[in-house]
């Protein structure tokens, strides 16, 4: 995948701008902690797994990874039984808008 990236970086020409972690998530979520580096927007895509979206997140709250008035944005498959409840109710984050694309639903949302 880190190959894909790298080319996919070359033929944008945007190499210089970007650094490829390649590793465990909560590794790479302590080296961004460790080099202090902020987001303005944090996307999370699939395959995240309701087991590991809880801890994850968790951490990059935890390790304050958002700016002020950052935002995390979550892919996940549309599941009607967990529209809007896994944000609000699992995590100290405010839902702020959803989109559903055919069976993918965007989550976005900001920390209280």
């Amino acid at each position: 995948m880190c190959f894909l990236i790298k080319k996919n970086l070359e033929l944008t020409k945007l190499t210089e701008r970007a650094e490829i972690i390649h590793g465990d998530v909560f590794w790479a979520l302590n080296v961004l902690y460790k080099k202090g580096v902020k987001f303005d927007f944090i996307y999370l895509d699939p395959p995240y797994s309701f087991s590991l979206l809880k801890p994850v997140l968790e951490a990059i709250l935890d390790l304050s990874l958002l700016r002020p008035g950052g935002e995390v944005i979550l892919e996940q498959n549309y599941n009607k039984e967990h529209v809007g409840s896994f944000l609000q109710n699992e995590l100290s984050i405010e839902l702020i808008l959803q989109r559903k694309y055919g069976n993918t639903l965007l989550s976005f949302g900001k920390p209280k």
